[in-house]
């Protein structure tokens, strides 16, 4: 079966966390937030079809802290 990719918005309060995530992102936040600042948000996070998150937990973090409550996500089927 096909994997499809879909770019979509999304209210990132409705993501969910991939709980098996190792990485911490609690020191780096301010960093991530001034990549972002300097070149946009160009690599969106990818969430699977149940919103959960396969990658970016610390872009979502970051534009959480930025006041950003929807933007652009690939949703991997």
């Amino acid at each position: 079966m096909p994997i499809t990719k879909q770019l979509l918005r999304i209210k990132l309060d409705t993501l969910v966390p991939y709980e098996r995530n190792t990485k911490i992102h609690s020191e780096n936040i301010d960093d991530i937030i001034k990549s972002i600042e300097r070149n946009e948000y160009i690599t969106p996070i990818l969430i699977d079809e149940e919103n959960i998150i396969l990658a970016g937990h610390g872009r979502k973090l970051a534009l959480e802290k930025m006041g950003v409550d929807e933007e652009e996500v690939i949703k991997v089927t």
